[in-house]
Order: C-alpha cells, then sequence, then structure tokens
C-alpha cells in the first residue's frame, strides 16, 4: 500500500512537471541544413529531454550487448562455485557420517570446481586418513601446510596420522610445530602436556597449565584440578623415597582442591607413618565430609597403626553414623515376625505354579531348581528344603505383538524386577544381552515370574489367558 501511493505521488509530480514544461512561454528558433524550426520552448525542452533519454536507453542496450560475454562467464563461474560449495558441503557431511570414500569423490569433484580451495584440499585429506590411504592423506596435508591458513588443520591431521601408525614421537613433533604457529592451539597443547607428565617433567606441566586461558568459573576451576593432578602424581611418585616432598606437594594439591581424594589418602598416610594420627583422622574426616569415599573411610579405620577390631569398629561408627532409622528399624522388626510363614507359601506357591507350566503346550521349558527337569535338582534336593518366589520359563517364540497382546492383558500380575513381596510379577527378559561368561543360545522368549501371595487359582487363571492370548495372535 506504501509503494503503491509513492507511485502515485510521482506519477502526478512527473505530470505536473511536463505539463508546466509545455506551458513556458516563449519560442526556440533551431536552423539546421537549411531548415528553421520554431517550437515553443517548453515544446523543445521535452522533446530534449526525450532525446536524452532514448540516447541513454541506447547506451545501455549497447554496453550490455558488448559485455554479454562477460556477464555469461561470471554467471558460469558462479555456478561452478555454488557446485563446488555444495559439494565440500555433502563431503564434510559424509565424512562426518563415516562414509569416507563418498567423502573423498566429493571432495575431488568440489576442487574441480573450486581449483586451490584449501577447505576441499583439507577435505580430502581427512577423507583420504579415514578409508586409511596414509600415503596420500600424508602428502595432502603436506602440501596444505605452506599455506598459514590450513597449516594447523595439515599439523592436526599428520598427528592423528601418527598416533593411528603408533608413532607418538612423530605426533609429537607435530603439536609443537603447531603451537610454534597458534600457541593456544587446544589439541597440541593437549598432547605436549601428556608428554611433559609422561617423562616427569612436572614444572614445565605446570608451567604450561598456568599459561591456560581461564575466563570462567569452570575454566578456572578445570585448571586448578589439573594442577591439583599434578601435584598429586608428585606426591605419589615421592612418596615411597622422599614422605616430606611428597607431603608438601599433596598438601598443595588440597589448597587447589580441598576434597581431592587421591592427595588427601597420601597425606593421611604420610601423618600415619610420622605418627600424627590426629592430623590424619582430622584431615580424612573432613574429606569424607565431602566426598564419602570409601578409601577415605577404610584408612581412617585404620589410621592408628595396631588397633584393635573393635577400635578399627568404633572409628567406623563415629564416621558413618547410626545409618538405619527408626521408620526403617519398625518395618523390619515387623517383617521378621512373619518372615518365615511368608517364605515358606512362596515356596509352595512357586513350586506349584512352575509344574502347571510345565504341563502347558507353548511352554518349552521351566527354569524352577525344586523340579526333577532342571539339571541341579539333585543339587537343590541336597542343600536346600525350600526354594524362593523367583524362577522363569521360556515361551515358543512368537511375534512382537504376541508378546504385547500377553503381557498387555495381565489383571493381577504386574511388570517389575522386584521381589518378595505380596504382589505378584511376570516380566519378559533377554538373557542374550545381559550374558558375558556363557552365551545364551536358546530360542524362544523368557520370562521372569515372581509368585506373590493373592489367591492361587487367581493367579493360575490370570497366566492361563495370557498363555492363550500369546498363542492367539498370529499378526
Amino acid at each position: 500500500m506504501i509503494r503503491l501511493s509513492y507511485w502515485i505521488i510521482a506519477s502526478l509530480l512527473i505530470t505536473a512537471l511536463i505539463a508546466w514544461l509545455i506551458s513556458l512561454p516563449g519560442t526556440l528558433t533551431i536552423e539546421l541544413l537549411g531548415y528553421r524550426l520554431q517550437p515553443q520552448l517548453g515544446v523543445a525542452a521535452f522533446f530534449l529531454i526525450a532525446a536524452i533519454g532514448v540516447v541513454i536507453l541506447v547506451w545501455g542496450i549497447a554496453k550490455r550487448i558488448v559485455a554479454a560475454p562477460y556477464y555469461l562467464a561470471r554467471r558460469s563461474r558462479e555456478r561452478r562455485k555454488d557446485a563446488g560449495y555444495l559439494a565440500l558441503s555433502d563431503g564434510f557431511i559424509a565424512l562426518q557420517s563415516g562414509d569416507a570414500a563418498r567423502a573423498r569423490q566429493l571432495a575431488r569433484e568440489a576442487q574441480t570446481h573450486l581449483p586451490r580451495h584449501p577447505a576441499a584440499q583439507l577435505l580430502e585429506a581427512r577423507a583420504d586418513l579415514a578409508v586409511g590411504d596414509m600415503h596420500s592423506a600424508r602428502e595432502h596435508y603436506r602440501a596444505l601446510i605452506s599455506n598459514r591458513k590450513t597449516a594447523v588443520a595439515a599439523l592436526a591431521g599428520l598427528f592423528d596420522q601418527a598416533r593411528q601408525q603408533g608413532r607418538p614421537d612423530v605426533a609429537l613433533t607435530f603439536a609443537q610445530k603447531a603451537l610454534d604457529i597458534v600457541p593456544m592451539t587446544p589439541w597440541a597443547r593437549e598432547a605436549v602436556f601428556e608428554d611433559l607428565t609422561r617423562n616427569g617433567r612436572w614444572d614445565e606441566a605446570l608451567t604450561m597449565i598456568a599459561d591456560d586461558p581461564a575466563i570462567t568459573r569452570e575454566e578456572r576451576m578445570r585448571r586448578r584440578r589439573r594442577q591439583a593432578v599434578v601435584e598429586t602424581a608428585r606426591a605419589q611418585i615421592d612418596e615411597g623415597r622422599e614422605p616430606m616432598a611428597a607431603l608438601e606437594h599433596a598438601l598443595s594439591a588440597l589448597k587447589l582442591q580441598a576434597d581431592f581424594v587421591p592427595a588427601a589418602l597420601i597425606a593421611a598416610r604420610i601423618y600415619i607413618n610420622r605418627n600424627e594420627a590426629r592430623r590424619a583422622q582430622s584431615l580424612l574426616r573432613r574429606v569424607w565430609r565431602a566426598t564419602s569415599h570409601p578409601d577415605v573411610a577404610l584408612l581412617f579405620a585404620n589410621a592408628v597403626p595396631g588397633a584393635s577390631a573393635v577400635d578399627r569398629l568404633k572409628r567406623m561408627r563415629y564416621l558413618l553414623g547410626v545409618t538405619t532409622s527408626p521408620d526403617d528399624a519398625y518395618l523390619t522388626m515387623r517383617g521378621i515376625r512373619t518372615l518365615a510363614l511368608r517364605m515358606a507359601e512362596h515356596s509352595r506357591r512357586s513350586q506349584a505354579l512352575a509344574a502347571w507350566l510345565e504341563q502347558q503346550p507353548e511352554v518349552l521349558q521351566v527354569y524352577h531348581p525344586a523340579l526333577p527337569s532342571h539339571p541341579d535338582h539333585a543339587l537343590w534336593s541336597r542343600d536346600f528344603t525350600g526354594a524362593g518366589s523367583l524362577f522363569a520359563f521360556r515361551l515358543k517364540a512368537r511375534s512382537r505383538a504376541a508378546l504385547a497382546a500377553m503381557v498387555d492383558g495381565f489383571e493381577l500380575f504386574g511388570m517389575g524386577y522386584s521381589w518378595g513381596g505380596y504382589e505378584s510379577l511376570c516380566l519378559p527378559i533377554a538373557p542374550a544381552s545381559a550374558r558375558t561368561a556363557v552365551a545364551w543360545t536358546a530360542e524362544g522368549q523368557m520370562f521372569r515370574v515372581h509368585v506373590g501371595l493373592e489367591d492361587f487359582e487367581d493367579l493360575k487363571a490370570d497366566l492361563a489367558a495370557a498363555l492363550a492370548r500369546y498363542a492367539a495372535t498370529t499378526a
């Protein structure tokens, strides 16, 4: 609407200007080649302006015709550049997705459209490294080192290649070269720092940490922790040969991070060896309150050499405190009074339900040691007088829809990992994903069952209906 208003106002102004020119008084005499013209002054001015406009229009058209080859060439270059950047973008996506071969192909395509483009060359080098073409990757990276813009990126690629080939000294050389170019390169600083700590050059490592930029609070805390780790490493090395120097390093680490457990343990051990058990216990007590680390509690219990087991237990009680609440104690005492009766009933019901399941056509096997069919039944009969509430059974393999129909229709059985309570539970399980020592090769769907204290016939009816749904679902 605003543009339309501007257009109307501009049209009115132009019209008014033309009318004013035409209405100007006076005449203009023009003599050319024996001809004489005497138009009015306004008409002459109008035609003069129109002639100038025509000349400008003709000049513009002629200029475009003459410059057409240049514009077509520029448009072609722009299309090639767009195709190159598209191939470059797709190549980086392919490399990040794990398709290194396609990334290398796209990198080469990008280089045909973008000759000598450093990003395309870097992409091809990265792709060569990902596909395992070490020679080509090395040559591409070496070509990129001469360009200051890509030198650090090239050194990073050579560093990764050297580490993959198991040449740590060469990798360290590339990291040091990267630091010479850009001193704050993160990966290079980390590599050099690891080399310093590995070779025990602690002062240089601490100097390097101190030079790290730390602007935010998180960065400052991370720097202090790294300093504490280095001081603790020095204390650990000196603990056996120079305990006083080790104590100094451990206390320096604790000043940097007050709850650093490794430093506290070293300092406490040195205090104990110097017969300063009180100082060791005070330190360990403070660190325990901050971390609750079990090693701290163990050393606190043994802070006095030669102490009896009762004394050590008292110190642990002092450190840990009374951990059982009155409500927990009340519930425990109430449950213990009926535990024998409940476990006997759980045992009876689980054995009866397992024996019933063994007779069902959908059941391939029941895993309950009280059943004579169980391979370890003889051991159970020798060592036990009853059974718990837990056992497992295996059904014929069916679809996921059949499994869902079975478990979704339970009325009494819940789904969960708990056991020992009133409510019965039945949960599908997959032993193959959890086995580590011996592979699980049995086919079919496994279930884990806890038999609760509901009416036994109701439990059996609920399970029978579930098996019927499992067998009837064919989708």
